[in-house]
């Protein structure tokens, strides 16, 4: 008979079934067989491999693999250098975050609100501390990177028990997340999308013209001169600069680039503090997710967090303050009612305009005092520690240019381009109607309003207002709102520029409040057995949805994401989103070294060299020409102040000139005789010209 292989199964009598112990007994042996067989067939273990052969074959392998990618580069260095340095990006500004975070922990460590309230509030009370620092750093002449460095990884060091202790109040979001419905969940995802899909901006060369002009641009000259600079062309640098000074310490410590991603963290945590807040007041969770998503649906709001602004800055401020007024209402305690001084004052730092904050909730706790003196004395003392707070930027005009509110009231720049005429006149129809005239009509960067806010923000403030009509809380965030709306009408009438939303998003917090109140109202209604949760959560996700898709083609056009990971080159970027500003801006650096260029009609400076000038109100000609009198004279005094060329920005000039700017008729023909006596300019794509002063 023949021998059955081994590992053949083997069977039994009978009916020819399989003995499975017989099995494994012969598969164990199969198995054994087949490792003997393998290692007779191996090198033995302790034979080796001679040093020449080892040295050939590697030799081989790096003459094959270099030769090859010497004619086939995987990468450029840029796509090398540009993911690494947003990276550093990431990690610079989150370090500014962590320690802003701890030394608010150690400022306010017995805060009493919900976590993710402590949150938010601790970390704007540390931002304000550390930009009031950084404006003291300024006058040492500490801008730079070494200082800044020491000085982050100090405070890291000294506080890292309190930031992590604040980081830990994070879990409050992951409980609210865990007791939300799937609407609730749905909504929380698409705002963190949308949210997440501003951070490639932010890491991108910025290209807004505010960022331009003043937010980004203030802090690079201040590094530039490794100190608090007096910049004597650019107005904006009298303003308050809470946000630049923080901006001033990320640039410091990285680039321009790291400002914008601390901008967007800022209006993260903005975003986190309404949930809190929302959440605490309405006594429901999905009133603080539907808040956070009414914010973000809104265009302008979800993009600030991408441009390196300042606003979403002003109205963390904003929320900070707000917190601790509801707090004071609740307990009467002065400490809360201090740091609403305090914040109102910060906020008032960051944007002049969030000093529309201060009477809105001065008033309302006078008003809930009531006859009581001392608590009537404790408000007073709180709007004198406002005034307090924001003094050190008057201090800083007044010892710069001898006026404590430079540029407005008395400075050439305001002669020029001040309020003129007094009111215009308020339309009644237009004051009615300005929270829907905002809502339809508000585009970004188009007048009158400027501002897209999104629709959730009034869909359901009807029925926030409703509910919320006997909270104290409330009727302060709604007093705050009316005088904002009544602001905006005032101040539209003095000059344009004000009509704005944007400038008054220190209320944003509040509106947001209004809105989750009234879609937490929402929840049980079921008016002729509609549901109104299920009607209104529909409509939310469309309008989510469709912001989503909205960003999701922003991105696709842009696609910021290329330059990120190095693909794309910066200088095709800056072209492709400014157009000849960049290159124009590119030929002024090949200026000849000891150069110092004008720019006329331009207000950007970010990218030209921090010896040149820019018109960044766009009336630098006229007030040379009113002051001085004459082409010649004004030619005259640019040669004394060391210009050496001029850039004129040849298709504003012309647009204003058509379409009839505060510019005379006689000063167009005199600025045309100033050109008539320079050589012939450089043309630039037919957008700029670039004269030299002879």
């Amino acid at each position: 008979m023949p021998r059955r292989p081994i590992g053949s199964p083997p069977f039994g009598r009978g009916r020819g079934r399989a003995n499975p112990a017989l099995y494994k007994i012969h598969a164990r042996a199969a198995l054994a067989q087949n490792r003997t067989a393998r290692d007779n067939t191996t090198m033995p273990r302790n034979a080796k491999t001679p040093l020449a052969v080892l040295a050939l074959a590697l030799g081989w392998a790096l003459t094959v693999l270099v030769g090859y990618y010497r004619y086939h580069k995987p990468l450029q260095a840029d796509q090398l250098g540009a993911p690494l340095m947003a990276l550093l990006d990431l990690f610079a500004a989150l370090a500014m975050l962590l320690a802003a975070g701890g030394v608010g922990r150690r400022l306010l460590p017995a805060a009493r609100q919900s976590p993710l309230e402590r949150f938010a509030l601790q970390a704007a009370a540390g931002m304000g501390a550390l930009g009031l620092v950084w404006l003291g750093l300024g006058g040492l002449r500490l801008y730079n990177r070494p200082a800044a460095l020491i000085f982050t990884a100090a405070l890291l060091a000294l506080t890292h028990k309190a930031w992590r202790a604040w980081l830990a109040e994070l879990g409050a979001l992951g409980a609210l997340w865990q007791t939300g419905g799937r609407l609730e969940r749905w909504l929380a995802v698409l705002s963190a999308l949308l949210a997440a899909m501003q951070l490639p901006w932010a890491l991108c060369p910025p290209t807004r013209w505010d960022a331009l002009t003043y937010h980004l641009q203030l802090p690079r000259l201040f590094v530039e001169h490794g100190r608090l600079a007096w910049i004597a062309d650019n107005p904006y640098w009298g303003q308050a600069q809470l946000g630049e000074m923080l901006f001033t310490w990320a640039a410091a410590l990285l680039r321009v680039e790291t400002a914008a991603v601390f901008a967007w963290l800022a209006g993260v945590v903005l975003l986190i503090g309404v949930i809190g807040w929302t959440t605490r007041l309405a006594g429901s969770g999905t009133a603080g997710w539907m808040t956070a998503a009414a914010l973000l649906c809104g265009a302008t709001p979800r993009a600030l967090l991408g441009w390196g602004y300042t606003d979403l800055l002003a109205a963390l401020m904003g929320l900070a303050a707000f917190i601790c007024l509801s707090a004071w209402l609740e307990e009467g305690t002065t400490a809360h009612l201090a740091w609403l001084g305090v914040f109102v004052g910060l906020a008032a730092g960051v944007k002049l305009t969030a000093a529309i904050l201060a009477p809105g909730v001065y008033l309302f706790a006078l008003w809930h005092s009531g006859r009581q003196r001392g608590a009537w004395r404790a408000v007073l003392m709180a709007a004198a520690l406002s005034l307090l707070v924001f003094s050190p930027w008057t201090l800083k005009n007044g010892l710069a240019s001898g006026n404590p509110l430079y540029p407005y009231f008395g400075s050439a720049y305001w002669s020029v381009g001040g309020i003129d005429g007094g009111i215009k006149g308020i339309d009644p129809l237009e004051g009615a109607l300005l929270p829907l005239l905002i809502t339809w009509r508000g585009v970004d960067h188009a007048l009158p309003y400027s501002t897209d806010v999104g629709a959730l923000l009034l869909l359901f403030a009807p029925a926030g207002v409703w509910a919320g009509r006997k909270n104290a809380a409330v009727r302060a965030a709604l007093l705050c709102l009316l005088l904002g709306w009544a602001g905006m009408l005032i101040g539209g009438s003095l000059d344009d520029h004000l009509r704005q939303a944007r400038l008054f998003f220190v209320l944003l917090p509040a509106a947001g409040l209004v809105c989750g109140l009234g879609w937490a109202a929402l929840q049980g209604a079921a008016p002729a057995g509609v549901r109104l949760r299920r009607l209104g959560g529909a409509l939310a996700l469309l309008v989510l949805a469709l912001a989503v898709w909205q960003e999701l083609g922003i991105l696709w056009q842009g696609n910021p994401l290329a330059v990120i990971s190095g693909v794309r080159p910066r200088q095709d970027y800056l072209d492709d989103r400014l157009g000849w500003y960049a290159p124009a801006m590119r030929s002024l650096h090949a200026l000849p070294p000891g150069s110092k260029p004008l720019l006329l009609w331009e207000g950007r400076g970010l990218y030209a060299p921090a010896a040149a000038s820019s018109d960044v109100w766009i009336n630098r000609w006229q007030m040379d020409w009113e002051r001085l009198g004459s082409p010649q004279a004004v030619l005259s005094a640019w040669k004394q102040q060391g210009y050496t060329h001029v850039m004129v920005y040849r298709f504003l000039a012309d647009l204003l000139r058509q379409q009839g700017s505060t510019l005379p008729p006689a000063g167009w023909q005199a600025f045309d005789d100033l050109l008539q006596r320079l050589p012939p300019p450089v043309a630039l794509g037919g957008i700029y010209e670039l004269y030299t002063l002879p």
